[in-house]
This record gives C-alpha cells, structure tokens and sequence, in this order.
C-alpha cells in the first residue's frame, strides 16, 4: 500500500511556544474570583442591609466594598501572575492553572457542603478534583476559555444587583427626616433605658417578686415605679424590636433601624424642643440632625478597617465546612467585631469596662441638672454576649460567646446550656450595677423625680438543651418574648405591680401620656398610664427571617404558663439566693465539694493527659479588687485520649473553686467559671484534678492531677515586641523583636522587691542586654550565647523605681537572623532573646 501522510489535528491546547494573551489570563482570572468571592458576599449582605445600617456605613464605604471585592481582589492574583511571566511562560501557565484551581475549588465547597452529608473531607476531596479538573479544561480546551471570556462582561451583574437592592440604596442614598414635633409638648425629662436579651424570669426570685440580692438595683426600682408584670416583646430581632419601642408601632415590611425608614419615632416626637442624649448601639433610629452619635461613628479608616475584618470571617464561614469553623471566631453572636477577641494576648491588655460599660459611662456624663425638655436614652448590647463581666463589673474573660451554639439552636449538652445560663445571670449582675449608677445620677442632677424613667429590653433569650437561643419557637417564646418592664411616672414614689399583659409598642404612648405629650400620628400600642386600658389578651409577634414572615399572635395565658416553667428551671439550675449571690459560682456536678480544701482528698495517679489553658493563669499578677479577674479557666485536654466527658476540679490556691466537666460534644475542651474571691492578690496556684471514683453522699473522692501544658513562658496585661510560644528543648519559650515591653499590674501598697528574668537564647553570637522599669536602668551586659537546652537566669532589686498600679519593663537586645543560625531555616524574623521566665518577687 502507498505510504499515507500522517493527517494532523489541531489541538486546542495551545503550544509551548505559543504565548496566551496576558489579558485574557487576567480576565479569567476576575471572572472566577468574581464567582467565588464577590458574588457569595454580595448575595449574603444584600439580603442583610442591617449588616451596614448597625455599623453606621456611610454611601463611601459601599462604593469602597464594591471597588475592593469586585476590582482590587483578584489584582494581587493577576501581579502574581504577571512577575510568574516575567520569569517564564511555563511557570506563568503553571502559577495561572494553580490559581484557576484554587477558585473553582472555592467555588465549589459551599454548594457540595450543602449537596452532601458525607462530612468535611469528602467535600474537600471532591472540590478539589472539581477544581483541578476546571484547571485543566482551562489549560486545554478552548471551549472552557471562550465561556469564561464571555462570562467577563455578565459579571458585572453581581455588583449591580447589590447596589440596587431596596436595602441597600437606603445606605447609598441617605434621606434627610423631618421632625413631626408634637403639637402641645412639655419640659418632662424622659430616660429611657434598653438593655438587650433580658427575659424577665432571669430577675425572679418568686413569680411577682424581683430578686433583691442578686439584683438590688431592679429590685429597687421596682419598689418606686410601676412594675408592669407581663410584658412582652413584639420581635425577637433586635432591629426589629427596638424600633417598635421607639415607635409605637408594629414592625411591617424589610424596614432598616434606620430614621429614614421611622420618620415618626420618639425622637422627631419630641424634635428640637427637647435635648437629646442618645446613646443606640444597633440601630439609628434618631436622625443625625438631633442626635450627633446617629451618624457614622468612625472615621473612614476605622469603619472599613471593621469592615472587612469582619467580612474576612463571614467568608470564611460561608466556604469551610461547619466542622472545620469551630476554631474560628462566631459570626451570628455579635453586629459587629466578630474577630476582636481572637488574641488574648492582644486583648486582655486594655479591659476593664470595656465598650459597653464605656457607653453608659457616656450617658451617665450627659445627665445633668436642666430646666428644660431633655431626652436621656440609651440602648446597650448588655447582658448580651459575649459574657465577659462579673457582677461587680470585672471583666473575667476574653470567651465570651455562647458556647455549642449551632446555627442559632443550642447543643443538647445540659451542663453547656447551665454554664451559658450562669454566665449570663453574672453579666445581668453587672447591668444590675450599671443601673444603680444611672439612678444615683439622676438623683444627684434633680432629674429623678420630675421624669418619666422606662427600663426594659428588646428581647429576652432561652437556656435549653436543643433550643435556639433566640429564635423564637413553640420550646422557648417564654424566654425570648418576656421582658423587664418597669416605668416610673414623675412624682411617684411608690411601687405598684401592674399585672395587665403589655407590648413594648404600648412604652411610646405611655411616655407620651405621663409627659403631657400628644402623638401626632397613628400608633399600634396604647397608653398603660390610663388605669381603664385592657391587658392584652394576645401579642402579635413579627419573627425576623429571610424572606420576612407574616406576623403571628401568641395568647398570653399561654407566655404566662411557660414563663412559669421557665423559672422553674432557674431555681432548679441555681437555687434559692442563700449566699448573697455567690451561690451562682456553684454549681455543676458535685458542686457540694466547691470550697472544700484539696487536701482533704485522696490523690490518685495524674491522668494521661494534660490541660492547655487558653489563658495561662500561673502567670498572671492577680488585684483581686482591680478591673480584670481571671475568673474563666478554659482550654483543651491534650496529649492523651479524651473521648468521653471528664469531670474536673479546678482548685485554686489549694481550695476547691470550681467543679466542671468537659463537653459531650466536644470531650476535650473544658471550660470553669471560679468564684473571684478564691484568688489573692500577686501570683496564684491554679490546678486542675480529673474526679476519680466518688458516690454522691460520699464525702470523700480522689483526686488525679492533671499536668498543665506548658503555658505560656511570659504574661503581661500589655506587652509589645513579644513572638508567639514556641517549644523548645528547655519548653516553651518567647523571642522578643530586639524591643520589647511587658506591664504587669502591681500593688501600689505592697509593690514587688525583686524582678527575675530567664533566657533560653541571645543569639548565634551573643548580645547585650538592657532591662528598664517604669523607664528606670536595672541592667546593661554583654551576654555569652547560650548552649541548647541551657537558660540564663538574672534577679534585679527593683528599689529605685517609682511604682504606681503598673509596671513596665522594658527589654533591650541586638538581634539576629534565624539563618545565621541555621542558614537552611526559612524564618524571616529579626529575633532578640528568648524569654522563658518573668517573675516579680515580693521578698
């Protein structure tokens, strides 16, 4: 047969040789990073407007997110891209398939999340070969590049359609409001306070009895104001709720906490007669025009800095499978600042009352003496989470968070909801003094007689083993829809229990009435004032969801026999006051044995695995009385096999403060809540003991220690300069930068003698060392380098320095690089020395 030339194909692959155009590569590029980020955000946020509207965005901020998630996003991609082509086409082609794989692989892991119950790693398994497999159509088919070029002028739908979302054109195009002043107005000073997620059966200590010990200052309100019993809320949703009360009216329709969309509220009620101190932490009901803090709240720099620190998390959320979130930060607890506790070393430095004390402190500073029509109001995110105050005001935790809170609804593990449960009541505590410290104000300015004073809250919250927490539902309306409802009328001074069932639409028009007020427009609510007003018979209630739903009507008989139940609940959990409150800092399992010495105990034989704190207490200086206690021991078991719940006793300076048990859910993280007063002031012994064998009427137990991690070498309440734990052959040690701080709070009446500093390292070469406090020299040297597994130790009288609460000391050395140590290390720090130990001594 005659030879038959080949016959050739053409391969739509292009040649080796053959250079793509770069500006279809960065095309493709934009496309699916489009698809895989852009887009999910702007799905997610232009159905939740509100995410803007509580963080008081201006219309530049939106036109920044678009600017950043639509066009900035995928440029760093398109430089890498760019410097890869520079090198070589083959490894641009490389760099351009790895990148394409990565984005369909994000592309993909939400949508299979939802598709498959197989758990995370199937997920990943098959977004990944999805991602590889898109990678490589890219690469070789021209079918797949054609497409994502086309897809390149559609994808400019995504941000379009975001901005034309009804919510958000209300943030772009901010509307001025007019004020609808009343046409016969007094000179009534009004306060009104609401605080957020207080169902009322948290403050009973009887079914018409506030409790007086735990919650003096409500107790004592109730005994000069009119306590209207069965008050209940009209929203479970904070944007929606608080605006009901500011109005007098029914939430109705996707309206924003936004003055735009109430135009008629109590502020507009009272317009420019009245002066406004006005203090919203969620919505912006009061128009800038007559409250200065409804308009945005930081700069630029600051509010998109919150931003997208915040958007960082939610996008995380959204693409890694649930399993795999639980070491993230929640985003469905808090408005905003999802992330600011993530470090506690960069935020236990700064605590005390924090932003939220900080706003009523703001308030209280407003209140002063006045003849004319003043205006005090004041929504606080308090007590709702994150649980981080004691009673007495004292921040005692840096995990605040609901713990075991999935998609709103709570575990099913009983000792998680009652830690929940008590941390909660503790934070209620903290309002309760918040609330005294109002009162006494307004007192002192001459303003608490003549006012009209409103205390209540948005919504309340339930404690309940595979609840929602907030959501409200046939388990739990009791605990989500009963608030605190205490009013004041001017002049009165007696206490009178008003049991009518009332909403919180009805607080607007019984302000008005008690201040001589009319309301020129239609409102949903009536007057309480009146005596001949019917208790409601039925509430209406408007769940917020996604799309919103028709309101509904509860009967009240029904919320007064659940809330019956639900304090029921509450003395089972925690008892009957006995202690002066300090019973709510026993309980758990055998909580019989807190208070008792360890001594008292046989020991058995440590357990096989140790606990890791997330805040290393041993290290701490403790002020029993200063603004921060570290009343919360929590972490992990680690180093051993924890596949059941363990019980644990936290002992603190050799008595027993606190008896817990691990999570069901999660058998190697624990978490305890000690009483303060078992610390003392300086340094403390805290230990933990897994429970060994013991029968409930038996007094006696045993005790099996379970070894600590090691902690962290160096804790300050601030420090700068200072690089992450690390392990080394002598544990755990801290490099510094080569400038270093560390402040520690000290006794002013009793401050330390001696300081005593441990090195593990100075570097390859040596180095000198120069410590300071509070500015004063204590040591300028030249150190030897230290061998592996070697430390150096120093101890410095601390005579001459002046002391006030705290101590800075300051830590000088020359640095190296790791790699002239070990010239294969990729570490690419300059270090300075490294810290193993930092103790300040009494003697």
């Amino acid at each position: 047969m005659p030879n038959r030339a080949p016959t050739s194909e053409k391969s739509s692959a292009p040649a080796v040789g053959t250079k793509r155009p770069f500006a279809v590569d960065a095309l493709h590029l934009g496309v699916l990073s489009a698809f895989a980020v852009a887009q999910p955000l702007f799905d997610l946020l232009g159905n939740r407007p509100e995410f803007f509207a509580v963080r008081r965005s201006a219309p530049i901020d939106m036109w920044l997110l678009v600017a950043v998630l639509f066009l900035l996003l995928p440029l760093p991609l398109i430089l890498l891209e760019a410097v890869a082509r520079l090198a070589h086409q083959r490894l641009q082609r490389m760099v351009h398939g790895l990148l394409c794989a990565a984005l369909i692989t994000a592309i993909a892991l939400p949508p299979l999340e939802r598709l498959l119950d197989t758990g995370p790693w199937p997920v990943l398994c098959l977004a990944l070969l999805l991602g590889v497999a898109g990678a490589v159509a890219i690469d070789r088919l021209r079918a797949a590049r054609t497409l994502l070029s086309v897809m390149g002028p559609l994808v400019l739908v995504f941000p379009a359609v975001f901005l034309l979302r009804p919510g958000i054109g209300k943030i772009l195009r901010p509307s001025e409001v007019e004020t609808a002043a009343a046409t016969r107005i007094g000179t009534t000073p009004i306060v009104v306070l609401i605080f957020d997620e207080i169902p009322v059966t948290s403050l009973l200590a009887g079914p018409n009895e506030i409790d007086a010990v735990r919650y003096p200052n409500f107790a004592a309100l109730a005994d000069r104001a009119t306590w209207h019993r069965h008050a209940m809320t009209v929203s479970d949703f904070t944007v929606l709720a608080v605006p009901a009360i500011l109005t007098g009216r029914l939430p109705d329709g996707p309206r924003l906490p936004i003055a735009p969309d109430h135009p008629e509220s109590l502020f507009t009620l009272l317009g420019e007669s009245y002066t406004m101190n006005v203090h919203e932490s969620v919505t912006q009901v009061c128009p800038a025009t007559l409250c200065t803090e409804s308009g945005p709240g930081e700069g630029l720099a600051g509010r998109l800095r919150s931003l997208f620190s915040d958007l960082r998390l939610l996008y995380l959320h959204m693409l890694i499978p649930e399993e795999w979130t639980t070491s993230l930060p929640p985003v469905n607890q808090n408005w905003m600042l999802f992330a600011n506790r993530d470090d506690w070393l960069s935020d236990w430095k700064q605590r005390g009352r924090g932003d939220r004390g900080a706003q009523v402190e703001r308030l209280i500073d407003g209140i002063r003496p006045t003849e004319v029509g003043v205006l005090h109001l004041m929504h606080v995110l308090l007590p709702h989470p994150p649980f981080e105050y004691l009673p007495s005001g004292q921040f005692y935790s840096l995990e605040g968070n609901v713990v075991g809170l999935k998609n709103g609804k709570m575990v099913k593990d009983e000792w998680a909801v009652v830690q929940n449960h008590q941390r909660h009541l503790l934070q209620l505590g903290y309002v309760d003094r918040l609330l005294g410290e109002i009162v006494t104000r307004l007192e002192e300015a001459g303003l608490w007689d003549p006012a009209v004073v409103v205390v209540t809250a948005d919504h309340g919250a339930a404690f309940k083993p595979g609840v929602f927490n907030r959501r409200v539902g046939r388990a739990n309306f009791a605990e989500v829809l009963t608030v605190p409802l205490l009013i004041k009328a001017p002049g009165q001074r007696e206490g009178r229990l008003d049991q009518r069932p009332a909403a919180t639409i009805d607080i607007l028009p019984t302000i008005a009435d008690l201040a001589g007020i009319e309301i020129p427009w239609e409102v949903d609510g009536v007057s309480f004032a009146d005596p001949a007003t019917p208790g409601r018979e039925r509430i209406t209630i408007v769940p917020h969801r996604k799309p919103m739903e028709e309101p509904r009507e509860i009967p009240v008989d029904a919320l007064v026999t659940a809330e019956l139940e639900a304090f029921s609940t509450l003395e089972a959990r925690f008892g009957r006051v006995e202690d002066g409150g300090r019973e709510l800092f026993r309980v758990g399992p055998r909580r019989a044995l807190i208070g008792r010495l360890a001594g008292e105990f046989a020991r058995g034989a440590p357990t096989d695995f140790r606990y890791q704190p997330n805040l290393p207490y041993n290290g701490l200086d403790v002020e029993p009385g200063g603004p921060i206690v570290p009343a919360h021991l929590s972490g992990r078991l680690v180093d051993g096999e924890v596949s059941e719940p363990v019980e644990l006793v936290v002992v603190v300076n050799g008595r027993v403060a606190a008896m817990t048990t691990s999570w069901s859910f999660a058998p190697d993280h624990f978490s305890a809540i000690v009483d303060p007063e078992a610390f003392r002031a300086g340094v403390n012994d805290v230990e933990v003991f897994a429970l060994g064998d013991v029968r409930d009427k038996d007094p006696g137990a045993t005790l099996r220690p379970v070894p600590a991690a090691a902690p962290s070498p160096v804790v300050g309440l601030s420090e700068k300069g200072l690089h992450g734990v690390e392990t080394w052959a002598v544990g755990p040690i801290r490099w510094t930068d080569g400038d270093a701080e560390i402040t520690v709070a000290v006794r002013r009446a009793r401050p330390p003698r001696r300081l005593r500093l441990t090195l593990a390292s100075t570097g390859p070469d040596g180095c000198r060392l120069r410590l300071s406090a509070n500015g004063t020299r204590l040591l300028d040297s030249r150190l030897e380098p230290i061998g592996n597994g070697e430390t150096w130790s120093t101890t410095l009288d601390l005579d001459g320095v002046a002391f006030g609460t705290r101590l800075t000391v300051g830590i000088k050395s020359d640095t190296f690089l790791p790699s002239q140590r070990n010239k294969d290390s990729p570490d690419p720090r300059r270090l300075g020395v490294a810290l193993t130990g930092f103790e300040l001594l009494d003697d």
